[in-house]
């Protein structure tokens, strides 16, 4: 491996007031408030043409100007030498007076003194709300419950763009009291059609997609003297049709979807194939798809009632200990009666 001098001879010295720009989070400017150590620039190496920087005796702490709401005025404490003199930093000429400095460091310690603040006041509320909840839970849940159904609605923090996959929980709604720990879908079901949230996972509901589907082989030639569409291409019996290619036949509502559209019963989307034309060489289809989620697998989501792991309510078991269950019920977020041993015959 071949190991560079680096930086070049000519580059700005680290010293205090020190103008830099640092290209992540979409570039911000700073400015050197500090030095811990004798910078050594002449020990500073680049490694795989500057992926990779070693060297140096010094750390500084870098301020930087706010950019944008999402990235406020902000404080990088001991930064390495060797860092500041990377590809993804760039140090200027110009030197920052004193009172522009001590201006950025004042708007830095507003906002932490403000944020300091902020999450005080939430750790307060949180610790009221799992004091009443846990209160709730102790005083009103029946001898028998060892368990709790719950209903969790989940915000996707996805980016196909990236495969990062993942959720975060946004609201917990306690649904009904359990006397085990086993995953009985039925039983979810029952609690899940208490609450209006959670209704379309209850008794009777999953999700029901209409189609249309070739009912012969492309290699049938009796069969294709009939069909309403005509293609050269190879298909084969069973075989779905994109949707913008029958969507006219449906009801006005639907017409201008990119999707066919989707039913929680099986009663509504029979409904509506029943007044669908006929198609010759093709036939209506209704795709199933259960609500019930068995993922028990490692790294499995466990065993839920919902129609998306990413996004959407979710109906699981739970433990009655759980400290996010107390912060639920402490904030409001349960649809039990609130009498000592009444809740859904389950």
């Amino acid at each position: 491996m071949k190991i560079l001098p680096f930086p070049t001879p000519t580059a700005p010295a680290l010293c205090v007031g020190r103008r830099v720009h640092c290209i992540l989070h979409g570039g911000r400017d700073g400015i050197i408030t500090a030095i811990h150590g004798i910078p050594a620039p002449a020990t500073v190496r680049s490694l795989i043409a500057g992926c990779v920087v070693t060297g140096g005796h010094a750390d500084v702490d870098v301020a930087f100007f706010a950019c944008g709401e999402d990235h406020p005025a902000s404080l990088s404490g001991r930064v390495p030498e060797a860092i500041v003199y990377g590809v993804q930093w760039r140090l200027s000429p110009e030197i920052a007076p004193t009172e522009e400095i001590e201006k950025l460091l004042l708007e830095i310690g507003d906002h932490e003194k403000h944020a300091a603040a902020v999450r005080e006041r939430a750790a307060l509320i949180s610790a009221d709300a799992i004091r009443r909840g846990q209160a709730f839970l102790d005083a009103r849940h029946p001898a028998w419950a060892t368990h709790a159904i719950v209903a969790n609605y989940e915000v996707s923090d996805s980016d196909s763009m990236t495969d990062y996959y993942a959720s975060h929980s946004d609201r917990t709604l306690l649904l009904a009291w359990s006397r085990h720990g086993r995953n009985v879908f039925s039983e979810m079901r029952k609690a899940a059609a208490i609450a209006p949230e959670t209704e379309h996972l209850g008794p009777g509901c999953d999700v029901y997609v209409v189609r249309l589907a070739w009912d012969h082989d492309s290699s049938d030639e009796a069969a294709k003297a009939g069909r309403w569409l005509s293609t050269d291409q190879h298909y084969r019996k069973g075989e779905h049709l994109p949707f913008h290619f029958y969507r006219d036949f449906l009801p006005e509502e639907y017409q201008s979807r990119i999707d066919p559209p989707e039913f929680l019963r099986q009663s509504e989307v029979e409904a509506l194939v029943a007044q669908l034309p006929v198609k010759g060489g093709c036939t209506w289809e209704i795709r199933k798809e259960s609500v019930e989620n068995r993922e028990g697998w490692s790294m499995g989501h466990g065993y839920y009632l919902g129609t998306g792991r990413y996004a959407g309510w979710q109906v699981s078991k739970s433990s009655l200990v759980l400290r996010e269950l107390a912060l639920a019920v402490g904030m409001g977020g349960y649809r039990i009666p609130e009498e000592p041993g009444t809740l859904p015959a389950l």
